[in-house]
């Protein structure tokens, strides 16, 4: 077993999601507001158009968001850039290296 804090004193969990060769997500659950339990239904679907595939690479990279937004999250600092998404990439992976 990890030694870490109790479930009940976590007020953030963030929860990255990949879909793969399409997008990330970031899911962001405030466990002191969060009052109702979330019903998620799975329905199956035919003949839905789908997404077409992006390729992140020049165009943005989706990974890069994720981890940055968590770690603005988690440290309280407001989810906000002034520069170019671009801009904004490049040097928050010269960070993470």
């Amino acid at each position: 077993m990890v030694d870490g804090p109790h479930w009940k004193d976590i007020n953030l969990v963030l929860i990255p999601i990949n879909i793969p060769h399409m997008h990330w997500y970031l899911v962001d659950l405030d466990l002191l507001t969060w009052k109702k339990p979330i019903e998620v239904e799975f329905i199956k679907a035919k003949h839905v158009p789908q997404q077409e595939k992006v390729e992140e690479g020049e165009r943005g990279d989706c990974g890069v968001f994720v981890c940055m937004f968590m770690e603005m999250l988690a440290s309280g600092v407001p989810v906000e850039t002034s520069q170019s998404p671009i801009d904004t990439r490049f040097s928050y992976r010269n960070r993470m290296t």
